[in-house]
């Protein structure tokens, strides 16, 4: 599975809407509670679900906007590559150097302190975010991305090494 400050940086541009979701869901649950035969308990503890899954979204939220903050000089290669922004702030980076896939590497080790800093590490993101059907698509989505670069690194490394030939004698 793929590590969580990606999962939290990928799954950021769409916290909002996933927000209004779950508010939505709410509503209709509470609305619907009277044609519900199920115990008064059961419903309670499905909103409740509900309402944590909110704090959780908007207190990640929260985290990533003051971790974009702290970052300053790193922040257009964080928007560039999580959240795909192209604007004249993203407008110098040139993916295909070195150098930017240097700074990526270095990108994730600091976020990861970061996130750890304002709170949010691996074993609250287990808590509280990783049930969510939302993150669980984000972490699949990255999953098969990675696993295709993957593929793509292997076949690349496979070409620009010839086998080796025998001569025969």
């Amino acid at each position: 599975m793929a590590s969580f400050e990606k999962i939290i940086f990928y799954c950021y541009p769409k916290i909002s809407k996933v927000v209004s979701v779950i508010d939505a869901e709410f509503k209709k649950q509470v609305f619907s509670s009277r044609f519900d035969y199920s115990s008064a308990y059961s419903q309670c503890q499905s909103l409740v679900k509900l309402t944590n899954a909110k704090i959780a979204l908007l207190k990640t939220k929260k985290v990533v906007e003051d971790v974009l903050v702290s970052l300053k000089d790193l922040a257009p290669f964080v928007k560039y590559k999580y959240f795909g922004v192209k604007n004249e702030e993203t407008a110098f980076i040139d993916s295909t150097k070195r150098s930017y896939y240097r700074i990526q590497d270095k990108i994730v080790k600091k976020l990861r302190n970061l996130l750890e800093v304002k709170g949010i590490d691996e074993k609250w993101f287990d808590e509280n975010l990783k049930n969510l059907t939302y993150i669980k698509e984000i972490a699949r989505r990255i999953d098969i991305r990675e696993q295709y670069f993957k593929r793509i690194q292997l076949t690349k490394n496979f070409q620009e090494k010839p086998l080796p030939v025998k001569k025969i004698s």
